[in-house]
């Protein structure tokens, strides 16, 4: 399962959710560019939790307010009924934060599950493109007179790469 993407990741909360009753990780194939993804499942967190949020192709689209009931053990239950629509390709996924005493962070993020649709890829990111152009730019500048030309010609692939990226990126 872990290979396949069904897991999520945690310093503190368990998460157990379900994207249109499949485990994260799960890849559909649609043909419509307007798909909605439901979202169910549960949060169990030693803390009171002080968010719960929706991830969509890396940017927070929802913030949850979910009420928790505390469970006979004293942990905090959050059961989570939603729908998130994604448009185009993409990918979507959930995360959530313990509201801790201190300055100490505790959360989980689950794995992604993503919608596939031809011809209609998810694009990148231009801030992100361009912040990994800058990156080899600076790498390069750095590096240049320390390190042996085959060296710098990986930096220099690698902002080729990242500039091809760029201008297909929105």
């Amino acid at each position: 399962h872990l290979n396949a993407g069904h897991s999520f990741v945690t310093t503190g909360p368990l998460i157990d959710v379900r994207f249109n009753e499949q485990l994260p990780g799960t890849t559909w194939a649609k043909e419509s560019s307007q798909n909605e993804v439901a979202v169910n499942g549960s949060i169990l967190s030693i803390n009171r939790l002080r968010s719960i949020e929706f991830i969509r192709n890396g940017e927070i689209t929802q913030q949850l307010a979910v009420e928790p009931k505390q469970t006979a053990e004293g942990a905090w239950q959050y059961e989570i009924s939603a729908h998130e629509a994604l448009h185009d390709s993409g990918w979507i996924a959930i995360r959530c934060f313990e509201a801790l005493p201190d300055a100490r962070v505790s959360f989980a993020h689950t794995n992604p599950a993503f919608v596939d649709v031809p011809d209609k890829p998810l694009l990148p990111r231009r801030r992100d493109a361009e912040f990994f152009v800058k990156r080899m730019e600076e790498e390069i500048a750095r590096n240049t007179g320390i390190l042996p030309d085959e060296s710098l010609a990986e930096y220099r692939q690698a902002k080729a790469i990242y500039e091809a990226i760029l201008e297909r990126a929105k």
